[in-house]
């Protein structure tokens, strides 16, 4: 099987755009605020906390649809942040602002997961359902993002189980969020500074690390630690 031909416009492949993505103005407006880290860290945290209080009020007052459709806009704001200011070059940054096809999420966080998180990214990692099979989180959040039939009997369950909200009105959930928040808070302080990407890249991956990695914890508790998730 011939391998496709490489796009002379744009580095991403499978990309099929007829012209260079920074032809176009609007790319060129997102390119020019985006790629600078400074100013995508400020507003990709400011993303979050908005989308934070309001999930914290859905939760409230017990849309908890309405909490489920915004798990995947958390993490996707915080690995297309990570992914835009540490790994993409310029040329791969103007295809993400322009949203053209191929632009997955999951490859940018395998990418992110690699890089900034050192494999321990929990969005992938199967668990064993409550009674039968297995899920991954990233199944989890894909189905509150497309408002599918599972999402609905997730919520459903929570109705008849309410102990299964506890991730969620125990605070565990939005001190998991807290943390991409504030990460990113000093991410953009240090690029205040003028410090360089490699420089705040390795603060964010230390930043990143769990207690267990930090302070050396032995296996297997440590292990048994990472593993737990919040979907």
């Amino acid at each position: 099987m011939s391998k496709a031909k490489p796009n002379p416009h744009c580095p991403v492949p499978r990309c099929k755009t007829k012209t260079p993505h920074m032809d176009d103005p609007t790319v060129q407006g997102l390119f020019a605020e985006f790629s600078d880290p400074e100013r995508t860290a400020l507003w990709t945290m400011t993303a979050i906390g908005e989308v934070l209080n309001s999930m914290a009020a859905d939760l409230a007052a017990g849309r908890n649809f309405a909490l489920i459709l915004r798990l995947r806009q958390v993490e996707e704001l915080y690995v297309r942040a990570l992914y835009a200011m540490f790994i993409a070059d310029d040329g791969e940054l103007a295809h993400i602002l322009s949203d053209e096809y191929p632009n997955s999420f999951s490859e940018m966080y395998r990418k992110v997961n690699e890089v900034v998180l050192e494999g321990r990214g929990p969005l992938e990692v199967e668990y064993p359902g409550l009674n039968s099979g297995a899920f991954t989180a990233m199944d989890t959040i894909n189905q509150g993002a497309h408002a599918s039939f599972s999402a609905m009997m997730m919520v459903i369950g929570f109705a008849r189980y309410p102990e299964h909200l506890e991730p969620y009105t125990s605070g565990r959930y939005f001190n998991h969020v807290e943390t991409y928040y504030r990460n990113l808070k000093q991410v953009r302080d240090m690029f205040a500074t003028d410090a360089d990407k490699a420089t705040v890249l390795k603060a964010l991956v230390n930043m990143s690390r769990p207690a267990s990695v930090l302070f050396k914890k032995e296996e297997p508790q440590a292990k048994a630690e990472e593993g737990k998730g919040f979907y």
